[in-house]
């Protein structure tokens, strides 16, 4: 469980400070003063807390300053996906490169 963070909800203006109690890979609840005996606590100390982000328009198979490169760009995804992006939409990239891609994801980076 995640105690005292900072939640945008999505709805209301603002963040909100409250608990965020996730089983597995799961949000289960989200609250102020959730009860969940057992539960392992992390303080999140009011930061925020923020879910896997979603990139609506990105290149795959682009690297930047390689005019018409067709190579997947691993720095720049890897990247991505440590500054939270989990989710992607592809703008161009060639099907067959991509399908390769989500068959074989780098490590923490999926299709």
């Amino acid at each position: 469980m995640n105690a005292s963070a900072q939640v945008f909800d999505g709805v209301t203006d603002g963040r909100s400070a409250v608990d965020v109690l996730v089983q597995g890979n799961l949000i289960k609840q989200v609250g102020a003063g959730i009860d969940a005996p057992g539960a392992t606590v992390i303080d999140g100390g009011g930061r925020t807390l923020m879910p896997g982000l979603i990139e609506m328009h990105t290149h795959i198979m682009f690297q930047f300053g390689v005019p018409d490169s067709r190579t997947f760009d691993h720095a720049a995804m890897g990247a991505a996906a440590y500054e939270g992006m989990r989710t992607y939409m592809d703008m161009g990239s060639r099907c067959a490169i991509v399908e390769r891609i989500h068959e074989q994801p780098l490590d923490g980076v999926s299709g």
